[in-house]
Formats: C-alpha cells, structure tokens, sequence
C-alpha cells in the first residue's frame, strides 16, 4: 500500500472474527506482529493503543508513524487516517482505508 511506504501518521483498526486462528489466543503482541506483516510496515513505527476482547470478536486500534502521539494528550481526538484489517479465517483477510464517519468515530473512540 502506497500510504505504508509513504510512511505517513496512520490509525490501524484490527476485528478478529471467531474463525480466525488469531482469536484462539487473542494476545496484543500476536495481533500488531501479524497486522504489520499483512500491512508490509516496520514494527518498530507502531504504537499498540487500544484492545478489547469479546467472546466473538476481538478488537485492536494502533498507531504507525504517528510520531506526534502524545499520551499527555490521549483525550484530545486526532484526525487521522484509518485503515482497517478484518482477520476472518486463515485465508479471509480484508484490508481497506475505512469510510470517514468510521474513521472519526474510531479516532474520537481512541481519544
């Protein structure tokens, strides 16, 4: 994805589904490690924010080079880009930029 290799400030929305072999052992490091891999990111410019657990979903918000995250300012939303990553089966694996109300409603969430 061109927004990955552009390395610009971007929100990450995971959703585990209950097929997904990632829900059997719903760990925040597990999920960010196989979120960047399918994103094709750098590990090391991601900022693990958020995650939920709920007997059928799982849900996981991060960061990738948002350099200007500043947990001082937690409450204040940021109006950045989100991209979300449905992990449905082992093979099902959606990824997509999300509409603008999603992504507001997941930045103020987060806030």
């Amino acid at each position: 994805m061109d927004i990955i290799r552009q390395r610009k400030p971007l929100r990450v929305l995971v959703v585990l589904y209950p097929q997904s072999p990632l829900m059997s052992k719903p760990e925040i490091d597990t999920i960010l490690h196989q979120s960047i891999a399918q994103l094709n990111a750098v590990e090391s410019d991601a900022r693990a924010l958020f995650l939920a657990t709920w007997p059928h979903r799982t849900v996981m918000v991060f960061d990738l080079c948002n350099e200007s995250y500043d947990f001082a300012q937690a409450h204040q939303p940021q109006d950045l880009l989100v991209l979300a990553i449905h992990f449905q089966t082992k093979e099902k694996i959606k990824i997509g930029e999300t509409l603008e109300r999603n992504a507001r409603e997941v930045n103020n969430e987060i806030a």
